[in-house]
């Protein structure tokens, strides 16, 4: 042949592995790809743009823009060649003229190339599995702001692939976990345990390899418990070959030294992995040998191979830590269910003394006592959790906070469950000051910290009260009771610690006159509505107004939402508050109606509390009724966290709203728990994505993309997509280009006076 075929990188066997591992090829057309392929070719202004992967005999298209073919021969691709250098853009300026392709079909035929700029796609550490690219019928050049944006898009194409191998490997991954965590609740032996796991982390976790050894108490020797190969051959010649390997005893030693995992990625290459024919033999290239933790001891270890450099990442290590974390609980358990007495002092799940069990160990110490301090750990939200994630979710956040608690505890602490929801932590003979710098200082920041719930992340407010031995208290009974209604203050004063006190101070009573002051503001008119526009991307023209309450306080002025809004809701003042907001917003379209000023749709924020109350629906047919209004003139929006809250509730109501033609949409979308359950069994009609979201778009590309696949997920789903937050012209022109409906921020207005508001209508801004 007369062209240059591409050359295969050295690392072939393990790009194809990666490639494999994304799991995407021959599946359908997917919009997240189709629109960045639109817009790659929209600015580098060519007619054909594709994402293409580079498979062992073939390139495939993902997405394609101006050609009709899905794939061709990889030894005749343009892809092939640019995937050879995976860090660079490759670019061929007249391919009739270079003659590594002027005799190469898809230039002496259709499509008749003649440009060709690919970006390779780079998603693991070594080659790439394909490019972004663009092509031309005529000879050109890129720009250098076109060759930036084709790079950047790129980048975004990687995270989709990242994504897309994510949640392939997140599903494989998890059914491993939810299979051992099943496992652990039905096994009687430890033996059969650990067979199990190591059965499920070969079958479902895709390795090749998995065994555990137990750490002989009086040798410190491995002997092993179980073993799972993927491949007969292996499973029979793995021991003693693995157990007695001396870089396997090395790590392990390692490991059992420190009770930190130890993880090569290239055992093949790394020159402290010696040779070894059993690995070569059955090509296992990368490694973690995890500690298995049992009662702050190395109890043994596990070891795990893959069949691929590289393959433990940052977030197989985390769940492979999860999951050694709950093998060592299982061999705990099991250990423990050997003693009934253990059970009647013990919790079953943090493995901490229940209440019965922190009263005999705080009796055994009162005698030598002559002070000390009791924290109760309030965990707030743990139903929310549950509710979202299941009652699973909740032991492993408990389990979670046990760690923490003993990880920052000191020496002579007892921690305790006193209760399902309720942690307790004493320390004899405490300072007072010392005690306070290291509830506030270090617990209540390492417990702040986001709590792993399968692979969601959830946060979990927490609430710190601590009382005295023996001024609160000579009893657990009684210095309890004391430390719950501190960490109660502490809650109801939005603090995170406070000290028992048997008076209400003054920031309580701040609290309660500043609910006063709101009673009267109710009752006298002192909230107002502004209202911020919401304008169209394409014509510019407002289509939208959000009616935002505000307090304007005799004394103090504007008061911030962020002050009153929660004293309204927790009060239940948010009822008559709302319902006065909806009653203004209908009000004033019914003025600027009047006026001709031909007023948009009216957005209003409604909580889960006033979804709850069963007068809601009357009171807006009321509103609507004494305004002679359309019930198109307005539109609910709700945040996640609402609809968590009042899910039951929502869905009657919510369908009743949309029945006589008012619309909802989901507000802040991306920030809450972001169930795409919401969107899909729920009655919505528009999405709006946070601003966070919006205001990294044009600096990360990963947020442009994660924008790119919420605006084509909306719309999949037939719904509007409004951006919250927009500021800038960059950002107006990328959700244009990205199909984004309506934008809202300071671009278009600022929140203002229904008056301000009207002149803005006036003016047809």
């Amino acid at each position: 042949m007369a062209y240059t075929a591409p050359v295969f990188p050295a690392d072939e066997n393990e790009r194809l592995a990666e490639l494999a591992a994304i799991d995407v090829l021959d599946t359908a057309a997917e919009e997240a790809f189709d629109s960045l392929t639109r817009l790659a070719a929209y600015i580098c202004g060519t007619p054909i743009s594709l994402v293409t992967l580079v498979d062992a005999k073939r390139q495939w298209f993902k997405a394609r823009i101006g050609l009709n073919a899905t794939e061709t021969p990889r030894d005749i691709s343009f892809c092939g060649h640019a995937i050879a250098d995976p860090d660079r853009l490759f670019i061929v300026t007249d391919a009739s003229k270079d003659e590594r392709f002027r005799d190469n079909p898809l230039v002496t035929g259709d499509p008749n190339i003649r440009f060709y700029a690919g970006m390779p796609l780079k998603t693991g550490g070594g080659s790439a599995v394909g490019t972004l690219c663009v092509i031309d019928r005529v000879p050109r050049e890129l720009t250098p702001t076109q060759r930036d944006a084709l790079v950047t898009l790129s980048h975004a194409v990687v995270a989709q692939l990242k994504l897309r191998r994510r949640l392939s490997r997140h599903e494989q991954y998890y059914a491993m976990l939810a299979h051992v965590s099943a496992m652990i609740a039905r096994v009687t032996d430890i033996e059969s345990l650990c067979s199990e796991a190591c059965r499920a982390g070969v079958e479902l976790g895709s390795l090749k390899l998995a065994w555990i050894g137990l750490v002989d108490s009086l040798s410190g020797n491995l002997r092993p418990m179980a073993w799972a190969a993927s491949e007969s051959q292996l499973a029979e010649s793995a021991f003693p070959d693995v157990a007695g390997d001396p870089f396997e005893r090395a790590f392990a030693s390692e490991v059992i030294a420190t009770k930190r995992p130890r993880v090569c990625n290239g055992l093949a290459i790394d020159p402290h992995t010696h040779a070894n024919s059993l690995r070569q033999r059955h090509s296992l290239l990368a490694s973690v040998v995890l500690p298995l933790v049992v009662n702050n001891t190395v109890w043994g270890v596990m070891s795990l191979y893959a069949g691929r450099r590289n393959f433990f990442d940052a977030f197989y290590l985390d769940r492979a830590a999860e999951l050694a974390n709950d093998i060592s609980f299982g061999i705990d358990r099991l250990q423990k269910a050997r003693d009934i007495h253990y059970l009647s002092f013990y919790d079953a799940v943090t493995g901490l003394p229940n209440k019965a069990g922190f009263e005999d160990k705080f009796e055994t110490l009162a005698p030598q006592l002559h002070g000390g301090c009791l924290l109760a750990v309030g965990m707030e939200q743990l139903d929310k959790v549950g509710a979202a994630y299941g009652a699973g979710a909740i032991d492993s956040v408990l389990k979670q906070v046990t760690q923490r608690l003993q990880a920052h505890a000191p020496d002579r602490a007892i921690v305790a469950l006193v209760r399902r929801r309720l942690f307790a932590l004493f320390v004899p003979d405490e300072d007072p000051a010392n005690f306070s710098r290291f509830a506030t200082q270090r617990l209540a920041k390492a417990l702040a910290v986001p709590y792993s719930t399968g692979d969601e992340e959830v946060g979990c407010a927490v609430h710190l009260g601590a009382s005295f031995f023996p001024d609160d208290g000579k009893t657990i009974g009684a210095l309890l009771t004391a430390a719950e209604r501190a960490a109660q203050s502490a809650r109801n004063l939005n603090q995170t610690f406070r000290f028992y006190n048997a008076k209400i101070d003054e920031m309580t009573a701040a609290r309660l006159r500043l609910e006063g002051d709101l009673r009267k503001a109710i009752s006298r008119g002192g909230l107002v509505n502004y209202y911020q526009p919401k304008v169209d991307l394409i014509t510019g023209r407002i289509v939208g107004a959000e009616a935002l309450m505000r307090w304007l306080h005799p004394e103090r002025g504007l008061v911030s939402p962020a002050e009153f809004i929660p004293v309204l809701e927790a009060s239940g003042l948010i009822l008559e508050a709302g319902r006065q907001a909806l009653a203004r917003a209908i009000g004033d379209f019914c003025k600027w109606r009047d006026a001709q000023l031909d007023p948009p749709r009216i957005a209003v924020n409604v909580t889960a509390t006033q979804l709850k109350d069963g007068n809601f629906m009357t009171a807006i047919q009321h509103e609507l009724a004494a305004g002679k209004c359309n019930p198109l003139m307005l539109s609910i929006e709700l945040t996640e966290s609402s609809l968590m809250t009042a899910e039951r509730q929502a869905r009657g109501v919510l369908q009743e709203l949309r029945e006589i033609g008012i619309l909802i949409a989901i507000d802040d979308f991306g920030t809450g728990y972001s169930s795409l359950a919401y969107l899909v069994t729920l009655p919505m009609d528009e999405l709006k994505i946070d601003r966070a979201f919006i205001m990294k778009m044009t600096v990360e590309p990963a947020y442009m993309g994660l924008v790119n696949t919420i605006i084509s997920l909306a719309h999949n789903l037939n719904l509007k997509v409004v951006a919250e937050g927009v500021e800038t012209d960059e950002q107006a022109n990328l959700l244009r280009l990205l199909r984004c409906d309506q934008a809202q921020g300071y671009r278009y207005g600022k929140p203002v006076p229904a008056a301000d508001f009207a002149g803005m209508l006036a003016s047809s801004h």
